[in-house]
């Protein structure tokens, strides 16, 4: 049983120290936590009870079925204050609790047998007494006192009310019955409430300062989930899952692991002359909105962004290329639709090159004992980097090398076009150069489909060392579509058929520069 104090809707956890004034009280969570268990406790109790008063007295033993009704209309005023507590009604509530704990007790003592009306009467008052700040918000001195008065008067009337409806000689005239159940519970509630007031004040300072520590915690844990959420944007959960690790505590210098991935390079073209008279903040911004529109599409295919390189992007595929080359026309589709935002700005459009090659790579990590970073190792991601780049020389917005087309499961789901077979510095392989070209305007894409039939016939002509039929094909092409991959072969076969080369020729061109 309980009453009530001040409003709590919005009242923080405040303790007092020791010997002032009022008494400490504890947040709003734990007061209707607490609240919540004793109306569900003491609702369930008198359902059963009034439930079995009703169920197995005597009919003719009105007293007692009036008594089972008062029980029953006490759990019923718990229910009651229970639900309240549950809305933001909670003066409401408060006004529920109030009334069960005066009125309900008051009836059930009143209607029930004399040494049940003793017992539950100093026992549901005694709740009243020595619980008032952890249950009803009791916050001073005198609201306190004033509660513990209102209990003992309300006891008092209704051990004398009993006498008056039903002439119960529990509490009979004489001298000594007064003093046993009419005063001595009142005069017993005086003496406990003194000795609880002495050490009510550390109990509460002490639950106060346990929920501090809760709420600290609580806030530590935030912090590192957040603390958690910000390494992930630094060193990728990918990454620390391929290394077999949970989180970034558990990474050791010299960790690593051999795997085949497929590597993706993005960057942008003509960056110097992009940001040529821009700030340092206004480039951070463009770069930031670019990346931002980029991304999506990376982690959508199940990759992640190894790292950012000043205007370029890293990023891995774990799965098959397909994943690889679908994230890379997904952002030339973003890159599209950034580009018109842009111009609606007045800003110049941005122009990206996209490699992407296929291989065994080593994830690891390297560095000192101070200072180690995750990184990506092999010829597989140097090949990938040497292909972005040449997307600048023959302007194709996507090259994938042969590696990538091997690996997957159905060529034909994409539009493809052999561009070149290059020498790449530093490698002694050669490496087969294809065009993806489905993100292309359609324009552009529907006149590349067109001359497709002869842009291969005029590629096998041109391997196969008969160069005047290489280029009479590769010129009907440019009469059709003119870009950069046609006219370098037209080119190479006119002076091939002017200066016929040497027997060791095999059609490779072999770059000097990266």
């Amino acid at each position: 049983m309980r009453t009530v104090g001040p409003d709590t809707t919005n009242m923080a956890l405040a303790p007092r120290q020791a010997g002032a004034s009022g008494i400490a009280t504890l947040s709003d969570t734990t007061i209707r936590k607490v609240r919540i268990g004793i109306m569900i406790s003491t609702g369930l109790a008198s359902l059963l009870i009034g439930t079995a008063q009703l169920s197995f007295v005597a009919h003719d033993d009105a007293w007692e079925r009036i008594n089972g009704f008062a029980y029953l209309g006490t759990s019923v005023g718990c229910f009651t204050a229970l639900a309240l507590s549950l809305t933001r009604w909670l003066k409401l509530s408060e006004i529920a609790m109030l009334l069960t704990a005066y009125l309900g007790t008051a009836g059930v003592v009143v209607t029930g047998p004399s040494d049940s009306a003793v017992v539950v009467g100093a026992s549901a008052y005694s709740l009243v007494i020595l619980l008032p700040g952890l249950m009803m918000r009791i916050r001073s001195r005198r609201t306190s006192a004033i509660n513990l008065a209102i209990a003992c008067l309300v006891y008092i009337a209704c051990m004398f009310l009993r006498v008056i409806l039903h002439g119960d000689r529990s509490v009979g005239p004489t001298f000594g019955d007064l003093i046993a159940k009419a005063l001595a519970p009142p005069l017993a509630y005086i003496m406990v409430w003194f000795m609880v007031r002495a050490v009510y004040s550390r109990v509460l300072e002490a639950l106060a300062e346990s929920e501090r520590s809760r709420n600290a915690l609580r806030i530590t844990l935030d912090r590192q989930v957040a603390l958690n959420d910000a390494l992930v944007r630094f060193v990728p959960q990918e990454f620390l899952t391929s290394l077999g690790r949970h989180d970034i505590s558990e990474v050791r210098l010299g960790d690593s692991v051999t795997r085949p991935m497929s590597i993706l390079f993005a960057d942008i073209y003509g960056y110097t002359r992009l940001v040529e008279g821009m700030t340092p903040a206004a480039t951070i911004e463009m770069l930031n909105e670019l990346f931002g529109a980029l991304e999506p599409a990376i982690h959508d295919h199940g990759g992640f962004i190894d790292s950012y390189i000043g205007d370029a992007v890293m990023a891995l595929f774990d799965g098959p290329p397909s994943n690889a080359i679908d994230a890379a026309i997904a952002m030339l589709h973003s890159l599209a639709r950034h580009n018109e935002a842009r111009g609606a700005e007045g800003r110049p459009p941005i122009a990206l090159g996209i490699g992407i090659n296929t291989g065994v790579v080593t994830l690891g990590t390297n560095g000192g004992a101070k200072r180690l970073k995750c990184s990506v190792f092999g010829d597989s991601v140097n090949l990938a980097a040497r292909i972005e780049h040449l997307t600048r020389r023959y302007e194709t917005p996507l090259l994938v090398s042969e590696h990538t087309l091997e690996h997957l499961a159905d060529r034909h789901a994409y539009i493809v076009r052999a561009v070149d077979r290059v020498r790449v510095v530093g490698r002694s392989h050669t490496t087969t150069l294809f065009e993806i070209y489905d993100a292309d305007p359609e324009p552009r894409r529907a006149r590349k489909r067109l001359v497709e039939p002869e842009y291969a016939a005029g590629l096998a002509a041109f391997y196969e060392r008969r160069f005047a039929e290489a280029l009479a094909t590769f010129e009907r092409c440019l009469a059709v579509h003119d870009d950069v991959v046609l006219r370098s072969y037209a080119e190479r076969s006119r002076a091939l058929l002017a200066s016929p080369p040497d027997i060791t020729w095999t059609g490779v061109e072999v770059l000097t520069q990266k």
